[in-house]
């Protein structure tokens, strides 16, 4: 996804700004909360945004992902942001992937669990280098996501006991 787009999005509406919408069947507001993390070298070279624009309106929460100055950093953009960190290449997984199942035990300041190929370390992400088939795969939206039953084994492997069985 090259482009910058709200919750909307099947609107066939793509924001460039806090308040860029109009279509009143959209999202109008002005709060930076109903953003997703977007990669900012794919924003400029589409033209969505200049150079200019990524600079001064946007914070880089990874390297070339970035967000709006003043956006909630809730677990769903944390989530979105790792995900393009890894180049698209990354599968959630763990906690972030029980929050995108419907748990509501997780916090938003989980970091965020990554099956992909090691890099860098990053605050707010970890990343897990194991082999995972096909079958324990499934998609949310464009996310790339395991399975509740793949999810469920992974938080018991990777928490401890007590953490785990919460």
């Amino acid at each position: 996804m090259s482009s910058i787009h709200s919750p909307h999005a099947e609107l066939g509406v793509i924001h460039t700004g806090a308040g860029a919408c109009r279509r009143r069947t959209c999202c109008s507001r002005d709060d930076a909360s109903v953003w997703q993390a977007f990669i900012g070298s794919e924003a400029v070279r589409d033209g969505t945004l200049t150079r200019g624009q990524l600079r001064w309106r946007y914070t880089a929460v990874h390297p070339g992902v970035y967000l709006p100055n003043g956006a909630e950093r809730s677990l769903s953009a944390n989530t979105v942001a790792a995900w393009l960190w890894t180049g698209r290449g990354g599968i959630v997984a763990g906690r972030a992937a029980a929050a995108l199942h419907g748990a509501l035990w997780v916090d938003d300041h989980t970091p965020v669990e990554l099956i992909a190929p090691h890099t860098r370390p990053r605050p707010g992400i970890v990343i897990h280098e194991d082999r995972i088939s096909p079958g324990d795969i499934c998609h949310i939206g464009e996310l790339p996501v395991t399975t509740p039953a793949r999810t469920a084994l992974d938080i018991a492997r990777w928490l401890p006991r007590d953490a785990a069985v919460r």
